[in-house]
């Protein structure tokens, strides 16, 4: 049942992120390892939990997550258990807490070994910046502990998550599978366990700061966040980075007004559910980290009942034909709204 829950959930989980950002740009699937699945997903971490949705719902397989440990309370942990997560303890969860990891970490060796590929942030925390942060020895010890005296090949796969706008849709999304790097090769060739945790972290660090277009807090990092505009949407990953590093002035963005009455339009014929969001956004949501995982979860969840109320509403009312041309017109007029939040903001 869980295993159904999860691939339904995923799809929809699709269908809402296709919804919410445009456009999408996928690259290095080719480097997940298609003889094994004996995987180690390791992302970077910008947007809570939503990371953890773009990974899995480009892979072919489930995934088996590590979550922060305080959001698994009543009701939500059932939900979030049969979505393949799997509570993960801090330090500011509480120091006795700390102990419950080593069976965590043993969970996560047992899946792996098993060929169910587990994602974990080897950040160990989130924050709205596009820079990568120092890594945790977290997955270094569960990468260790996967391949420790296992004889199949364990990998891992780190996976540059690069957000044009970190708060909204309607904005450019880059997902990047890193290449695949060979844990038995690491643990075999070294000599202790804190160089294979060294040089699973270097190794890590390495491949993710190459699948990020803005990966260094340095003296270029608030001018490299200027190039963070629809002029630049159409440029592939790799013609980005290159525009970053050329030293050429970027491009200045500034909103229409014609754009914003068309904004303001579509929103009419899905106001009830985008002041749903509003609200839910404003008042219910304090860490801004959560805006877009927020928003997405209302896409893949609240927009749905949003438009079978109306469609029953206007059914009941005027007739199915009306009720059908009502809902067709709340979807392209939704989509028209997310492709517009690029010239208006």
């Amino acid at each position: 049942m869980s295993s159904l829950y999860y691939i339904i959930v995923r799809l929809i989980a699709k269908v809402a992120i296709y919804l919410f950002y445009h456009p999408i740009e996928v690259n290095g699937l080719e480097n997940i390892p298609k003889n094994s699945s004996r995987i180690i997903f390791a992302p970077n971490h910008q947007s809570a939990f939503l990371d953890a949705i773009l990974v899995a719902v480009f892979s072919t397989k489930p995934i088996y997550f590590l979550t922060r440990a305080d959001i698994f309370t009543f009701p939500f942990k059932y939900a979030l258990r049969s979505l393949n997560m799997m509570p993960v303890y801090r330090l500011r969860d509480g120091r006795k807490t700390m102990s419950k990891n080593e069976g965590v970490f043993e969970t996560c060796k047992n899946l792996v070994q098993s060929g169910k590929p587990i994602l974990l942030f080897p950040e160990a925390s989130q924050k709205l910046v596009h820079y990568l942060r120092p890594l945790s020895k977290g997955l270094s010890r569960i990468a260790l502990l996967s391949q420790k005296d296992f004889d199949h090949k364990v990998y891992i796969i780190p996976v540059g998550i690069n957000y044009f706008d970190h708060l909204n849709g309607g904005s450019k999304l880059i997902l990047n599978y890193g290449k695949a790097i060979d844990l038995k090769q690491i643990v075999d060739g070294s000599e202790s366990e804190q160089q294979v945790i060294n040089e699973i972290r270097d190794k890590t660090t390495d491949e993710l700061i190459d699948n990020m277009f803005i990966p260094h807090n340095d003296e270029h990092y608030q001018r490299n966040l200027k190039f963070l505009n629809k002029h630049y949407y159409k440029y592939k990953f790799s013609d980005f980075k290159a525009i970053l590093k050329s030293g050429e002035d970027p491009k200045a963005f500034t909103p229409s007004k014609i754009m914003y009455i068309l904004f303001a339009i579509s929103l009419v014929p899905n106001l009830t559910y985008k002041l749903v969001e509003w609200f839910v956004i404003k008042y219910l949501i304090e860490d801004k980290t959560f805006y877009a995982s927020i928003r997405v979860g209302l896409l893949m969840f609240a927009f749905p009942i949003h438009l079978i109320f109306w469609f029953i509403l206007i059914s009941s009312w005027k007739g199915i034909p009306l009720a059908i041309l009502t809902l067709l017109i709340q979807i392209i007029m939704h989509l028209f709204n997310q492709r517009l939040i690029k010239h208006t903001l």
